[in-house]
């Protein structure tokens, strides 16, 4: 503690004895001196927070006491860590005597390092919320279009198994004209029996309409197997899809509500810099 109260107002006296109580009771570390219009009458380095000052040391002409003491108002500025190692926010109270007349200055000098480096996390978290907020909308837009996609593949589908109910009914049409066909050529090998000779190159052609019926018939066979094989699948497609719609519905309610949360975060965020910057 360095003091000197020589031919000094009892104002400034009482704020010099006081400034080393006032120091520990700060929250924060900070330093605190007292002058009179031109020198330093007390100083109280903090724990880390020390520019040097001497008693009994001249008042700086280019520090902002001296602005103080001319213009009678509080003065607040910030000293970047360049000029002495730390960053701190330096306040300077004028002191007035009864008469409005500053008689000296009362100022403490608070360390910044705590609030810089709690405005550097609360940007870092800033920007992480903007970050993941982007991502869940980005997020939530896809699920929407992912759902929408799903809409249209079951509409596909549905329109997909109703074609395919047509061509059933178009395959059993196949199939009658081909089993009546093969009738036909039945009907006409008797016929080229009966005409004998007459009837052989009739009998030939009978012969042959047989077989194409029989191949069409076994065709139409094959290809019901065929469309009842898809059939099976678009099914099955139809069922993951609805399950996929599910899940998208889901993903899409999520993002939602992450975006809700990440939204509170953002505001909590924002005092919390408020705060910051206010200490």
């Amino acid at each position: 503690m360095y003091e000197s109260y020589e031919k000094e107002d009892d104002r400034l006296r009482a704020l010099a004895y006081a400034g080393q109580y006032l120091g520990n009771m700060f929250p924060l570390d900070c330093m605190v001196s007292v002058t009179d219009r031109e020198k330093f009458l007390a100083y109280y380095p903090g724990e880390k927070i020390d520019i040097g000052v001497k008693v009994d040391s001249n008042i700086p002409e280019e520090d902002v006491i001296p602005q103080a003491i001319k213009s009678g108002e509080k003065i607040v500025a910030e000293v970047p860590k360049e000029a002495y190692g730390y960053p701190f926010k330096g306040i300077v109270m004028p002191i007035k005597s009864d008469s409005g007349e500053v008689i000296g200055t009362f100022n403490l000098g608070v360390d910044l390092s705590t609030q810089n480096e709690m405005l550097e996390i609360v940007e870092q978290l800033a920007a992480s919320f903007e970050q993941v907020s982007s991502s869940s909308q980005e997020l939530a837009s896809s699920a929407q279009q992912l759902n929408s996609l799903q809409q249209n593949l079951v509409s596909v589908s549905k329109e997909t198994q109703k074609e395919l109910k047509n061509t059933e009914s178009i395959l059993k049409l196949i199939e009658e004209v081909a089993s009546q066909t093969k009738l036909l050529g039945l009907n006409a090998s008797i016929e080229a029996a009966r005409a004998g000779d007459a009837g052989k190159g009739f009998n030939v052609v009978a012969t042959e309409i047989r077989k194409l019926s029989e191949r069409t018939a076994q065709s139409v066979s094959n290809i019901a197997d065929i469309l009842k094989k898809i059939n099976e699948q678009v099914n099955h497609i139809s069922t993951d899809i609805s399950q996929t719609e599910e899940i998208g519905e889901g993903l899409a309610a999520a993002s939602e509500e992450i975006s809700a949360v990440i939204q509170e975060d953002t505001a909590v965020a924002a005092k919390l810099n408020t705060i910051a910057k206010i200490i």
